[in-house]
């Protein structure tokens, strides 16, 4: 259905009754959304228009499900000041294919296609050898397609450089949807912990003055998840972090950090890495808009989601292209064969420090250090102490969860080397229970 002439009296309804001398002139259709550009009396507030985008929002909703008919998706709608105009998604969006996609220039990602006020499809470019432009931030919750932007980023970059003039080390650590990625012949590190990540920020750091390596981007999601370190591994892996987007910009390394949450605190985090690119998409609110676009009144909180981005600097509006996982597979695979491998490896295998075995070991036995009683007896409450040293949330885990890492916990506890008291006494204390201790 074409909800243009649905649309435009909608908000043309909606300027009327609040006897704002404006009304919609030009409709320019772009894959997700629908730009109805304004005219108006100059002399009118651009911030009197701003406080009706609401109420233009639910004004296009009812009129679309009337003429539908039925109950349609969520209608969303925000301002564009240059020119005016009020943004509204589509009631059918057109996902962007791969097909539009074309090999671009060095060290420069696409990331998009933006439609121009002439309703020109112009591909949006994520120069990295740009000085003005060496570091960037994506954003976006659950639904916003910061994902899809990272693979987007990664296999574009991968498209126009060989592995020789280009290297991605990744860290996912959701372990989920840069995991493809792996099969890159660009890809020379993959991570999917805050220690394993904590380890290659610092070795990418002693990287920075190597003269003799091909380009370096750091691609990591999520970077808020580093807060899981202790304190102390923590506070390491930011000074790399900073060190590598103060120093990286002159010495071809570059940070792509994604974050799910733009937070206060974590963009008070982000900013010391003083990341002026910013892909920024929908956002739980304003506030987090305003943090993550470091600008109010962007509207970033009112997105569509599913590959809608604003792009800074410029504030740039555009749609990702729609790379799926599938996609992802397939480009992952073409390029493994159109790419030879690497001559040379940058530097060693990484070293890691101790295994994730022997790191959850370590972190069991020092949650349940002071349960043990001077004759080696386990005190009541060291199960929860011993799961939550496990569990990676900050909620203490229930059902077939706690389970789970109460039988890791207890096979660590029985394996540990400890005195024949303690050992005799754990055998009628350690037990696979149900229910929290």
């Amino acid at each position: 259905m074409d909800t243009r002439f649905i649309d435009a009296a909608a908000i043309g309804t909606i300027l009327r009754s609040r006897q704002i001398a404006a009304s919609v002139h030009t409709a320019i259709v772009a894959p997700g959304h629908i730009v109805y550009l304004l005219r108006y009396d100059a002399r009118i507030g651009i911030s009197k228009i701003a406080a009706l985008v609401e109420d233009i929002e639910a004004a296009v909703h009812n009129a679309r499900q009337h003429a539908a008919g039925v109950d349609i998706p969520v209608t969303r709608a925000r301002l564009v000041k240059q020119p005016l105009g009020v943004e509204v998604s589509r009631l059918h969006p057109e996902p962007l294919q791969w097909r539009n996609v074309y090999a671009t220039r060095l060290h420069t990602a696409v990331i998009g296609e933006t439609i121009t006020a002439a309703g020109i499809a112009r591909p949006v470019l994520l120069d990295l050898s740009n000085p003005a432009t060496p570091h960037a931030l994506v954003a976006g919750t659950t639904g916003s397609g910061k994902s899809v932007m990272l693979r987007t980023i990664a296999l574009t970059l991968a498209m126009a450089n060989s592995p020789d003039a280009l290297a991605l080390y990744i860290a996912d650590m959701r372990a989920a949807s840069l995991m493809p990625l792996a099969g890159l012949p660009h890809t020379r590190r993959l991570v999917t912990t805050p220690a394993q990540t904590s380890a290659m920020l610092a070795e990418l750091s002693g990287l920075l003055m190597e003269t003799d390596r091909p380009r370096i981007v750091v691609i990591i999601d999520e970077v808020a998840a580093l807060a899981r370190l202790d304190k102390q591994a923590h506070s390491a892996a930011m000074l790399a972090l900073e060190d590598i987007a103060a120093r990286g910009r002159g010495q071809r390394m570059h940070l792509i950090a994604a974050t799910q949450h733009p937070t206060a605190r974590a963009i008070a985090s982000l900013a010391r890495l003083n990341m002026p690119a910013k892909i920024i998409g929908r956002v739980d609110n304003a506030q987090a808009a305003a943090l993550a676009t470091g600008t109010p009144g962007s509207g970033a909180e009112r997105l569509p989601g599913a590959g809608a981005f604003i792009h800074y600097p410029g504030g740039q509006r555009l749609q990702c292209y729609n790379t799926t996982t599938d996609v992802t597979k397939r480009m992952v695979a073409a390029l493994a064969r159109h790419w030879p491998a690497p001559r040379k490896l940058i530097a060693p295998p990484m070293q890691t420090g101790p295994s994730l075995a022997d790191q959850r070991r370590a972190a069991v036995l020092a949650a349940i250090a002071n349960y043990v009683n001077p004759s080696g007896r386990l005190k009541h409450g060291w199960k929860t102490a011993a799961v939550m040293a496990l569990h990676d949330e900050s909620a203490k885990p229930t059902g077939n969860t706690w389970r789970r890492l109460l039988r890791e916990a207890t096979a660590i506890v029985d394996n540990a080397n400890l005195t024949k008291a303690s050992k005799t006494a754990k055998t009628d204390t350690v037990s696979v229970s149900q229910n929290p201790a």
